[in-house]
This record gives structure tokens, sequence and C-alpha cells, in this order.
């Protein structure tokens, strides 16, 4: 009988053992999925608005009454975008909650801008955005708007 309680401790034991090795590397792949998230949501975020310096600057280099329109993904994080000056800049919530902690992407373009992207919080998915020219008169150069 003494045996037999002494193969159950160790088969306890064994299975305690087991499970703590298992939880931590659960704990290490799932730290590892949310790096990888973040850092996949920031690097589409650059590639974006990148994109878009890329095309208002085209459009203020071929000036008055050029006019284009350019498929943009924006990814899940995005809490804001701003389109002022010559600044192109989206905000991103980093962290496991929104609201946590937030990085700016932001682009410099040559010309002027005006327009928005979203009223609101962005949501993601692809977005086609025209680029267009004002009149130099108005003292803007490019203006950027969402088409529905």
């Amino acid at each position: 009988m003494k045996e037999k309680a002494q193969v159950s401790l160790e088969y306890m034991i064994m299975l305690s053992i087991s499970l703590v090795v298992l939880v931590a590397v659960l704990l290490v792949v799932n730290n590892m999925i949310n790096t990888s998230t973040i850092q996949v949501s920031v690097s589409s975020a650059s590639t974006a608005v990148e994109s878009i310096r890329e095309a208002a600057d085209f459009i203020y280099v071929t000036g008055h009454p050029s006019k284009i329109q350019k498929s943009i993904f924006i990814p899940n994080n995005v809490v804001k975008t701003t389109i002022t000056g010559k600044t192109i800049l989206f905000r991103l919530a980093i962290g496991s909650t929104k609201g946590s902690s937030y990085t700016d992407i932001y682009a410099v373009t040559k010309g002027n801008l005006t327009g928005s992207i979203c009223s609101d919080e962005c949501h993601e998915g692809n977005y086609i955005l025209v680029f267009e020219s004002v009149d130099p008169k108005k003292g803007l150069d490019v203006n950027i708007t969402r088409k529905v």
C-alpha cells in the first residue's frame, strides 16, 4: 500500500512540474505574440504614413490642377489621424488596453496640407484617399480627403 502512495505522490509531482513548465512556455509565447502584433501595427502605420507623404509630395511637385487616388491600409490600433501644415500624424494605441500608452508616427511633406482621413477613431482596413492640388492663391498646396 505504501508503494502505491509513493507512486501517486511521484506522479502528482511530475504532473505539477509539467504544468509549471507549460504555463511558463505559454506566458513567453503570449508575450512574443503581443510584441509581434505591436510591431506589425507600427510597421503598417509607418508604411501608410510614408505612402500618404509620397502621394502628397507628388501632387505638390506636379502642381495645380493635379489629382490622384490612392488606396492606403490603416492598421487596427490607429486612434487619431492628423493632417496639418506639412505634417501627417498617426497616433497608435500600444498595449493591452486602449489608452494605456501611445506612439506617434509622422512624416513631413514638401507642401502645406489640409484635409482629414478619419473624423474620429479609424477602423482597420483599406481607405481610398483623394490627393488634390489646391489653388496656390489659398495658401495651401495639397488637400487630402477620404473617398466614401
